[in-house]
């Protein structure tokens, strides 16, 4: 996504969920705090793999002297049961935050698909006939269905990209903290991957837009056959119709074709390529002086969760940018039925 388009698409989302900023930012909050508490709990693998290695807290990195730091400040004795307890615990807070995050991203989304759908609903009784004459038969069912449901969808997956977002920030900066080589060479890696791989995600977003406006012009056409089919029977036009109507599912089979292809392009190659680069990275690491197993096997781990993040946003990238005719339409159908209203709105 372009600068220009990043930026557009911020000023559309605040223009489309300002009322809904607040509960926005507790999701962003609860996406935070679930990454720290992630981070922390795959951290404490380090002491736990040194302990049940060497039967003590060893190693020179920030997070074994930090955690002898707190056994030593708090007059207690390391154990395996009590890594073990810690590291648990740690992972079944996470799995709390992350039911409460997925409940409230749902319930937020759905409230705010009903307000929009109600809101525009009872507008649109209160247009204009001039108006309401002239738009294309499902114009209206589009926008407050189809759109409205897309824009509620958008409004779930940002929570998820912001849940992605903490958790890439937080987890990027434990691995530097134990690793600054390991974790250098792998950000190298999933930069190269995303340069790469940039002109295959620009075609796939294209073959999906297309996509989207051939399935609503069959719509379209479906509507107009059906409401017009004693004219289509009298004047025996049925096959031609037909005929035409099937050019576009054609054109919609070989437009789903084409985006599979993008899509085995970029994610096939993804874990093979990974395992490599694993692969190299532990055979140059293990080479270098002061080289410890257990950091180096939690910051693979980091690293590998740090891909995958990057990969989702990669992917929330795509669909948001293919969302923004979604946003402008509903923008446009609000903008309308300011302008063509009745004198007598209603109400909500």
């Amino acid at each position: 996504m372009s600068t220009e388009r990043l930026k557009k698409f911020f000023y559309l989302f605040k223009r489309m969920y300002g009322k809904y900023s607040l509960q926005v930012f507790l999701l962003i909050g609860l996406s935070i705090f679930n990454g720290l508490i992630g981070s922390l709990g795959i951290s404490t693998l380090i002491p736990l793999f040194s302990y049940v290695s060497e039967g003590r807290i060893s190693g020179d990195d920030p997070i074994s002297r930090g955690f002898s730091a707190i056994f030593q400040y708090f007059h207690l004795i390391p154990s395996l049961r009590v890594l073990l307890i810690t590291v648990i615990s740690l992972f079944l807070l996470k799995a709390i935050i992350l039911a409460i995050f997925s409940y409230l991203k749902t319930s937020i989304a759905i409230s705010y698909e009903l307000h929009m759908r109600r809101k525009l609903y009872a507008k649109a009784l209160w247009m204009k006939w001039s108006y309401l004459s002239s738009q294309k038969l499902g114009y209206l069912n589009d926008v407050i269905i189809y759109d409205v449901g897309s824009l509620s969808a958008l409004l779930k997956q940002f929570a998820t990209f912001s849940l992605n977002l903490s958790s890439f920030v937080i987890y990027t900066a434990t691995a530097v903290s134990i690793s600054p080589f390991v974790a250098s060479a792998t950000m190298g890696f999933g930069l190269l991957s995303i340069l790469l791989l940039k002109p295959f995600m620009g075609k796939l977003l294209t073959i999906g837009q297309e996509g989207n406006l051939t399935k609503k012009e069959i719509a379209h056409q479906i509507n107009e056959n059906i409401l017009g089919a004693k004219t289509i029977k009298i004047m025996g036009v049925e096959r031609v119709l037909s005929e035409a109507t099937n050019k576009l599912f054609y054109k919609l089979r070989d437009l789903a074709f084409r985006f599979r292809k993008m899509r085995i392009i970029i994610d096939d190659p993804v874990e093979p390529l990974s395992m490599i680069f694993i692969t190299v990275l532990f055979a140059v690491s293990f080479l270098r002086p002061g080289f410890e197993l257990a950091a180096f096997l939690v910051t693979i781990y980091l690293i590998k969760n740090i891909l995958d993040y990057v990969d989702k946003m990669r992917d929330f990238a795509m669909a948001a940018n293919g969302m923004i005719p979604n946003i402008q339409r509903v923008i446009q159908l609000q903008n309308e039925l300011e302008e063509y209203s009745e004198e007598d709105k209603g109400t909500l």
